[in-house]
């Protein structure tokens, strides 16, 4: 399954996900809805669009994909730093990859919490409707 996701860095090139899209031009109409709004607007030139490809199962055009990652963060949350395992069409499998690298961890980070975690995606439904302040 092929897919595009729109990214949106600032001045840090830290990132906004906008959202994933079935089709190069929803994912280039998302990136240019979004370059008007407040924040965005600030940092024109900075959307990004990713082809990726989930390669194992799942229908083309389907409206769901399962991200898989770590998410790494202080206690007070004044440091935080997702690390993305994959993208994928089954839940299943997409919590099978997370409980994988939980398994083969090098072991923790003094002062940082490690989550594995699973989210679901849905396509073709653009995140930061209305922009932002400050990211």
């Amino acid at each position: 399954m092929i897919f595009f996701e729109v990214l949106h860095l600032n001045e840090f090139l830290e990132e906004k996900t906008i959202g994933y899209f079935s089709s190069l031009e929803a994912a280039e109409k998302a990136a240019a809805q979004r370059a008007t709004e407040p924040g965005f607007k600030d940092y024109p030139g900075r959307f990004l669009t990713v082809r990726r490809e989930v390669p194992s199962g799942g229908a083309e055009g389907s409206q769901v994909l399962y991200e898989a990652y770590i998410y790494y963060h202080s206690s007070d949350f004044a440091y935080e730093f997702r690390h993305r395992i994959g993208f994928f069409t089954d839940l299943a499998e997409a919590e099978e990859a997370a409980a994988w690298a939980e398994r083969h961890s090098q072991g923790e980070l003094p002062g940082i919490e490690m989550e594995y975690l699973t989210w679901k995606c849905a396509m073709n439904l653009p995140r930061w409707e209305g922009g932002y302040e400050r990211y």
